[in-house]
């Protein structure tokens, strides 16, 4: 349903190389991250529970554009999804390290960092074809 939008609205036909790549640039984890320090001051420790509210509001939004048959309501799920991601890897990592133990902020720290790359490497390790 989504695709036949697509093309409909398209002025152009693009290639197929293109589409997938229009759809899967997320401004939202720049935009957010560089927010996350007043996010932290003002929601506290509460911060992290209400960034959950961003990836709800994304999942309902997947769930229904279907239905709607709007393709930019995956676009704004995917906005979303793109600042719950970037306010979590900024904040998670600072209530980690403040719970450790003293003799292990750094490695604590640094676990969620090697967790995200080593995500990264086997997205693109299965990703292959």
């Amino acid at each position: 349903m989504a695709g036949a939008y697509w093309r409909a609205t398209a002025r152009s036909p693009s290639p197929a190389y293109v589409v997938p790549h229009r759809v899967s640039v997320s401004p939202g984890r720049p935009l957010w991250s560089t927010a996350c320090r007043s996010l932290g001051h003002h929601a506290g420790k509460k911060s992290l529970l209400v960034n959950n509210i961003f990836v709800v509001s994304a999942a309902i939004l997947f769930g229904f554009s279907r239905k709607a048959g709007s393709f930019e309501m995956i676009v704004l799920g995917r906005l979303l999804v793109g600042v719950n991601a970037g306010v979590s890897m900024n904040i998670q990592p600072m209530y980690l390290g403040e719970s450790a133990p003293k003799e292990l902020r750094g490695a604590v720290a640094m676990s969620s960092a090697i967790f995200t790359a080593l995500g990264i490497v086997m997205g693109q390790v299965v990703g292959l074809r």
